[in-house]
């Protein structure tokens, strides 16, 4: 389980950088599993292929409030 983490972790990372990365995993996994639970077993709130691309707006803003921002290097020209 902890490869498959980091994995994830590595490969997010490629594109940005991210606070506290735990915890925002934390928080991603739980929703995930909530929302899909629900959906699968009991079609609430709504079936799984509906619920999914809301799914993946809310833990794509989940990745963003964890996100650190890119600090731009430039040398002042002389």
């Amino acid at each position: 389980m902890s490869e498959t983490f980091n994995d994830i972790l590595k490969q997010a990372q490629q594109t940005a950088s991210y606070r506290d990365v735990h915890t925002m995993m934390y928080l991603i996994i739980e929703l995930i599993n909530g929302a899909c639970y629900s959906a699968i077993i009991y079609d609430s709130p709504e079936p799984i292929k509906q619920l999914k691309p809301k799914l993946f707006d809310s833990v794509r803003a989940v990745m963003k409030a964890f996100e650190v921002p890119a600090v731009h290097n430039t040398v002042p020209e002389n």
